[in-house]
């Protein structure tokens, strides 16, 4: 078998430079069943092989590379050859078969617990020490993740060669056999012998070779400069395979993510810009139904307007500006000469989430652009029409809410009081302690992220009567390529009573922009019957943010973990928590100063 291996390397580093030359030109139609086999292939060696090579390619930079390769393979058996020589001095032991031939037989399994494997807390490409997602081997020293996590309290050693995530399987010499599409199949092992997983000599000097060749036919992307067919298909390659091997809410979620590919990477081969070939990202992420999901052109520095916009019966309305051209009320009728319902129609399509949240996400795309450029609006005020442009140069974050809410703490009459938690820290609080908790009633606002999660947290424990240590957010031990989870990692907030307690009647407005933290906190208080709900439906969408970034320089957000109600098994992605009063602002409603859902949440506490 070695001298085998080493003959196989002996012929890559042959044709590599005789072969292919990588360059990349629009094929126009071409094959995309090639660059989906790749892709196939490139997804589960990259995240599941466990020998030493893998961790020493950019994988990024191979993905170009590969999608460059097989496009100039002129028929499919000369694609198996291209394959064959792409993969062979990274991952040693892969096969790659005409799919009409059987796989040879496995070898008998064993208990080594000395054999190499990758283990995956959920998405990660590394070991942090500032969060629980974690990619590391068995047996080896972890290689620091390529996105810094937000610092928290720091885990175990993951960098040490004998730490692990979770507990090893029991039965080791485990490969994995899966179709590449266009008349070929593969076989990869996903453990190796400590032997196996180093690199050869021979390996050595192929993949030598492999990386001078991707130095130097795989340009970085640059503003300014177009990004080539390969770059474009190989970011659907990196993104396409994130998503089918660690995306937590498959269950929850009616896509057949396999039959995307061929669509995705055909779009992807279209002459597109910058801004274009983001949209298709969108598109992409857009089909996972994630809240979370977004796409950040890294390249372009973006800033904001002056100006906040929300949407009230379908229609596109500032709520707050520090613009003097723009008023609150304002209705916003054409975006760049688009008509605004138009406009927010397909940017919808091209947001992720559930129904209720898409057309709030799509609003991003009006309030942020890249620096110094600028956005033409037709208003409509009090029935007369004006035409505006907006710049975006805003530098500061000004602290922006709708005109018609309250005060971040106000008596909205004698023993009623209004908290918006998007707008209060602790601190803020303090003073009015004593009259909240001895109130009539408290309508808690929870539209809008909360500021300071330390004030919802208290908030919780000062509510509930019992110690809670339910268990709804679960990390999903990842042990194999196409979802093969060997357990989860199941979590809680696990909360204290806490005083002082609030004696009073409890209002909560709710909203889709109440998402992520704030969905989980109204399903507690759904859940646990802490108060009354009123509003509309939440986003549906919790779980922490993970991130990536594709060749092009384009970094994609989505939820790293599955977040579920408080039973631990019944889903909210996508359903949200749905109010017990439902209420919604309108636009006549706005402009005459009214908070309707305010107005509603008293109705309901003065009716109860």
């Amino acid at each position: 078998m070695k001298m085998l291996r080493t003959l196989g390397l002996l012929l890559f580093l042959a044709t590599a430079t005789a072969g292919a030359t990588g360059a990349d030109t629009d094929r126009g139609a071409h094959d995309a069943r090639q660059v989906a086999a790749f892709a196939r292939l490139y997804g589960v060696v990259r995240h599941f092989h466990p020998g030493d090579a893998v961790q020493e390619v950019d994988w990024n930079r191979f993905a170009v590379y590969g999608v460059q390769q097989v496009q100039a393979a002129p028929d499919r058996q000369a694609e198996g050859q291209v394959l064959r020589e792409l993969f062979m001095p990274i991952a040693a032991g892969v096969q790659i078969l005409p799919a009409w031939q059987p796989y040879p037989p496995v070898p008998p399994p064993t208990r080594d617990p000395s054999r190499i494997l990758w283990q995956h807390r959920g998405y990660a490409d590394g070991v942090s020490p500032y969060t629980n997602y974690q990619a590391k081997r068995t047996h080896r020293a972890g290689v620091a993740a390529s996105i810094p996590a937000t610092p928290t309290p720091p885990g175990s050693d993951y960098d040490a060669p004998d730490a692990v995530l979770y507990p090893l399987p029991e039965v080791l010499g485990r490969v994995v056999d899966f179709p590449l599409g266009n008349g070929w199949k593969a076989r990869v092992p996903l453990d190796l012998a400590p032997a196996d997983a180093l690199v050869t000599p021979a390996q050595r000097a192929a993949l030598d070779v492999l990386k001078a060749r991707m130095a130097q036919s795989v340009p970085e992307p640059a503003e300014g400069l177009a990004l080539t067919p390969a770059q474009r298909e190989a970011d659907v390659v990196v993104a396409w395979n994130v998503y089918r091997h660690f995306y937590p809410y498959w269950m929850d979620v009616d896509v057949d993510w396999d039959a995307q590919l061929l669509p995705l990477l055909r779009e992807a081969n279209r002459p597109a810009d910058r801004g274009e070939h983001r949209d298709l990202l969108r598109h992409l992420v857009s089909l996972v139904q994630d809240g979370h999901g977004m796409v950040l052109d890294r390249l372009r520095k973006q800033t904001g307007l002056q100006i906040l916009v929300d949407t009230f019966e379908g229609r596109l309305v500032v709520t707050d500006s520090r613009d003097p051209g723009v008023q609150p009320g304002d209705r916003i009728v054409a975006v760049n000469g688009e008509p605004a319902r138009r406009w927010l129609a397909r940017q919808t399509r091209l947001a992720s989430g559930s129904p209720q949240f898409r057309p709030q996400r799509a609003l991003d795309e009006l309030a942020y652009g890249a620096r110094n450029t600028a956005i033409a609006l037709r208003l409509e005020r009090g029935g007369r029409y004006l035409d505006i442009t907006l710049h975006y140069d805003r530098t500061t974050v000004t602290d922006m809410h709708s005109a018609v809410l309250p005060a971040p703490i106000a008596q909205l009459r004698p023993r009623v009081w209004y908290v918006d938690l998007s707008r209060v820290v602790r601190a803020d609080l303090q003073p009015y302690m004593d009259r909240l908790v001895y109130a009539d009633a408290v309508l808690f606002d929870m539209r809008q992220y909360p500021k300071d999660v330390a004030v919802t947290f208290d908030l919780l424990g000062q509510l509930i009567d019992h110690e809670e240590h339910a268990k709804w957010a679960h990390m999903a031990f990842v042990d194999g390529p196409y979802q093969q989870v060997s357990g989860y990692d199941s979590q809680g907030w696990d909360l204290q009573p806490l005083a002082p307690r609030f004696r009073g009647r409890r209002v909560f407005l709710s909203g889709p922009d109440t998402l992520s933290f704030g969905d989980s906190v109204l399903s507690y208080v759904d859940d646990e019957h802490l108060g009354l709900i009123v509003g509309s439906r939440t986003a549906g969408t919790s779980g922490d943010l993970q991130s990536f970034v594709v060749p092009g320089n384009y970094l994609l957000r989505f939820s790293g973990l599955r977040v579920t109600r408080h039973d631990g098994h019944t889903p909210i992605h996508l359903v949200g928590t749905a109010p017990d009063v439902w209420a919604v602002q309108t636009i006549a409603g706005f402009r005459a100063g009214r908070d309707e859902v305010i107005e509603r949440a008293l109705q309901a506490v003065d009716a109860r």
